[in-house]
C-alpha cells in the first residue's frame, strides 16, 4: 500500500505557518528586549553590545527565510507601552520581508536586519517629553524629532563592527525619492537601495500603530497610503514588492465575506492572496461569536468552487464594529 504523501508548506516556505509562528514569537520578544537594552545604553552614552544586535538579526532573518508570513503576522501586534522598541523590531521584520522577496541572500539579509534594528537608535537622544508628546508638536520640537537620523549616524560612528549599510539605513530612512524627505533632501538616485526598503517599512508600521495623538490605521488603508506614495515618497519597485509580500489583506485586516460574515485575517495564503485564513467573529446575521471560527478560504474554494465558497468582498475598520483585532491575533491558529 502506497504511503500517503506528507503535506508540504505552501509557496516556497520551508516550514508551516502554525509551527514557525510559535518560534517567531519567541524570537521577536527576545529582539524587543535587545532593542530596549541598546536604546537605554545609547541614551546614557554607554556602549552597545553589537554581538547581541547581530544575533537578533540572524535569528529574525532565519525565521523570515523559513516562513516569512509568521514574523510578518506578528508585526500586527503592537505593544503600546513599548512602542519605540516594538517599532524597531517591526520595521526590521518588514524590511527583511521586502529583502526576502527581492531575492537577497540570507547573509545579506542578516546585514539588512542589523540596519533595521538600529534604524531609530537616534531617538534615544530625544527627550521623552518630545518623543511621547500627546498633542501637536511645536516647530522646534518637530526639528528635534527630524534630527534623529543624524543623531543615529553619530551614535553608529562610535560603534565597532557596524556594517556600512546600517549607517545608510539609519541616516536615510526618512528621505523620499522626490527629494522632499529629511534630513538631507536626498533623491531616490542618491538613496541606498536598502534605505528605500526601510523607508516603506517605517511608514507602514507608523501608520498602523496607535500613538497618543492618533489611532492606528487598518492595514488595507495603510497599504493604500503606501501605494499612493509610489514614485513620490517611495521607490516604485519597493512598494510593489512590499504589497505583493504583505498580501492584499495582511494579517489583522478586518474583512467582510460574501455571505455577510465578518472577521479578522489570521494567516495569509502565499498561493492565493485573495483567500487567506479568516477568524469569523460575526455571523451573517450580525451576531458576535464568543470565539473566532477559523475558515480557510482557499481550502473552501478548492473543495466547493467559486460559486458556493466563502470569499472576501471588502475590508472595513474594526473600530466601526467595536473590535480590537489584537485580541483575536493572540488566539493560536
Amino acid at each position: 500500500m502506497k504511503e500517503k504523501a506528507k503535506p508540504k508548506p505552501p509557496g516556497g516556505r520551508k516550514t508551516f505557518f502554525k509551527d514557525e509562528v510559535q518560534v517567531a514569537r519567541k524570537i521577536r520578544d527576545a529582539s524587543v528586549k535587545i532593542v530596549k537594552d541598546f536604546m537605554g545604553n545609547a541614551a546614557q552614552g554607554a556602549s552597545i553590545d553589537h554581538e547581541k544586535v547581530e544575533l537578533a538579526s540572524k535569528t529574525l532573518t532565519g525565521s523570515v527565510f523559513r516562513n516569512v508570513d509568521a514574523l510578518l503576522s506578528l508585526t500586527a501586534l503592537k505593544d503600546y507601552s513599548e512602542h519605540t522598541f516594538t517599532h524597531s523590531v517591526n520595521v526590521c521584520c518588514l524590511t527583511l520581508a521586502i529583502a526576502y522577496a527581492s531575492r537577497v541572500s540570507e547573509e545579506e539579509a542578516a546585514v539588512i536586519g542589523v540596519g533595521g534594528l538600529l534604524h531609530d537608535i537616534g531617538k534615544s537622544k530625544i527627550p521623552l517629553s518630545v518623543l511621547d508628546k500627546p498633542g501637536p508638536l511645536t516647530d522646534g520640537e518637530r526639528k528635534v524629532i527630524m534630527s534623529h537620523p543624524l543623531f543615529g549616524e553619530e551614535i553608529l560612528k562610535t560603534m565597532d563592527n557596524v556594517p556600512e549599510e546600517a549607517h545608510y539605513m539609519t541616516g536615510q530612512h526618512h528621505e523620499e525619492v522626490n527629494g522632499k524627505g529629511y534630513p538631507r533632501g536626498m533623491t531616490g538616485s542618491e538613496m541606498h537601495p536598502w534605505a528605500k526598503m526601510t523607508a516603506v517599512a517605517d511608514v507602514y508600521d507608523a501608520l498602523t500603530s496607535a500613538r497618543p495623538y492618533k489611532p492606528g490605521l487598518p492595514p488595507h488603508i495603510a497599504l493604500r497610503v503606501i501605494f499612493d506614495g509610489r514614485g513620490t515618497d517611495f521607490d516604485d519597485a519597493v512598494v510593489d514588492t512590499f504589497i505583493k509580500q504583505l498580501g492584499i489583506y495582511p494579517v489583522g485586516s478586518f474583512v467582510k465575506l460574501n455571505n455577510g460574515e465578518m472577521g479578522v485575517v489570521m494567516e495569509v495564503n502565499p498561493d492565493d492572496a485573495m483567500r487567506p485564513k479568516v477568524g469569523v467573529i460575526f455571523s451573517q446575521f450580525g451576531k458576535r461569536r464568543p470565539s473566532p471560527m477559523i475558515v480557510d478560504l482557499y481550502r473552501e474554494f478548492k473543495e466547493k468552487g467559486a460559486e458556493t465558497a466563502r470569499a472576501i468582498v471588502s475590508a472595513d475598520d474594526p473600530r466601526n464594529h467595536k473590535v480590537n483585532v489584537e485580541d483575536y491575533l493572540e488566539v493560536p491558529g
